[in-house]
């Protein structure tokens, strides 16, 4: 569920989460379409590759599993805010009250030279 067809913008729309579906039987995505949508307005997160896991939204250098994750992951709580981690250790980055801010922390931890995403998985850029 990539950001990008052909080089122009998309939104989730073909994604569960985005689409409405709200609820999974125990609460559902509390704010993760807010930050989806906050995160596919900023630029330099569009050339990202975007997914969800655990009602986190992760951003990733590749399009294919397993991701090779270089930004923060961001949590949305139930009270309306939001929780950024550091990729892959978990260290608490920060809370927010908003997912504007949420995203503003995004992209402040981005490592310099990041480039779009490929068409690939972490193993395939390792080989």
């Amino acid at each position: 569920m990539p950001w990008r067809r052909g080089g122009g913008c998309r939104r989730w729309r073909g994604s569960g989460v985005a689409s409405g579906r709200r609820s999974s039987g125990r609460g559902g995505y509390p704010g993760i379409v807010d930050l989806i949508e906050a995160a596919g307005a900023e630029r330099t997160l569009r050339q990202l590759y975007p997914y969800n896991s655990h009602f986190a939204l992760h951003l990733s250098s590749c399009t294919r599993y397993p991701y090779v994750l270089r930004v923060p992951s961001v949590l949305p709580r139930y009270d309306g805010r939001c929780r950024a981690f550091v990729p892959r250790v978990g260290t608490l980055l920060g809370e927010t009250d908003t997912a504007e801010a949420a995203v503003a922390l995004f992209v402040a931890h981005l490592p310099a030279g990041l480039g779009p995403a490929v068409a690939d998985s972490a193993d395939g850029l390792r080989r």
